[in-house]
C-alpha cells in the first residue's frame, strides 16, 4: 500500500510539475513573444524614421544633367536692323543672351540668324550667322578650360577658284 500512496504521490508530483512546466513555459513564451513584439516595432519605427531622414540622393545621370544646366546658360540671339553702309549692304546689329543678361557684340554686313546645332563646330554650344554676298561673320559660344567664351569669327562661300573658309575666332568676352 505505501506503494500506491508512494506511486500516488509520485502521480500528484509529476501532476503538479507538469502543472507548473505548463505555466513556466507559457510565462516564459508570452515573456519572449512581448519581448519580441517590442523589438520588432522598435526596429519598424527605426526604419521608418530613417526612410523619413534620407534625402533624395541623386543619381550620377540626375547629377550629370544638374551640372551641364548649370555650367551652360540659356544664350539666345537677337538681332537689329541698322540700316546700310554706304554700298548699300545691310547692316545689323548683333546680340547675345546669356541668362536674361544681353551684351552688345557690334554690327556685321548682311542678314543675320541664329545656327542649328548641326552647324556648331567643336566645343561651340550656340552660334548666329550674319551673312552677305558670300562672307560673313559668326559668333559663336564655345566651351573652353571650363567655362564659356563668346567669340567672332569669318566664314566664306566656296568658288571655283578656293575652298570655302570658317573659321578665325577671336575671342570677345567670356560669359
Amino acid at each position: 500500500m505505501q506503494r500506491a500512496s508512494n506511486s500516488t504521490h509520485e502521480c500528484a508530483i509529476h501532476k503538479a510539475a507538469h502543472k507548473g512546466g505548463f505555466v513556466f513555459y507559457a510565462y516564459r513564451y508570452m515573456k519572449n513573444s512581448i519581448i519580441l513584439s517590442i523589438l520588432g516595432v522598435a526596429v519598424l519605427v527605426l526604419l521608418v524614421l530613417f526612410a523619413l531622414s534620407q534625402k533624395e540622393v541623386p543619381t550620377l545621370d540626375t547629377a550629370v544633367r544638374e551640372s551641364e544646366t548649370a555650367a551652360t546658360p540659356t544664350i539666345s540671339w537677337e538681332f537689329a536692323e541698322e540700316g546700310e553702309d554706304e554700298f548699300g549692304a545691310p547692316v545689323t546689329r548683333v546680340f547675345v543672351v546669356a541668362n536674361g543678361n544681353r551684351s552688345d557684340l557690334g554690327t556685321s554686313l548682311g542678314s543675320c540668324s541664329e545656327l542649328s546645332s548641326e552647324q556648331f563646330q567643336e566645343s561651340q554650344v550656340s552660334g548666329a550667322l550674319c551673312w552677305w554676298a558670300g562672307a560673313g561673320d559668326e559668333y559663336g559660344v564655345f566651351e573652353e578650360q571650363g567655362g564659356l567664351v563668346v567669340k567672332k569669327g569669318i566664314q566664306e562661300e566656296s568658288t571655283a577658284e578656293s575652298e570655302g573658309f570658317r573659321g578665325q575666332f577671336d575671342s570677345l568676352f567670356m560669359l
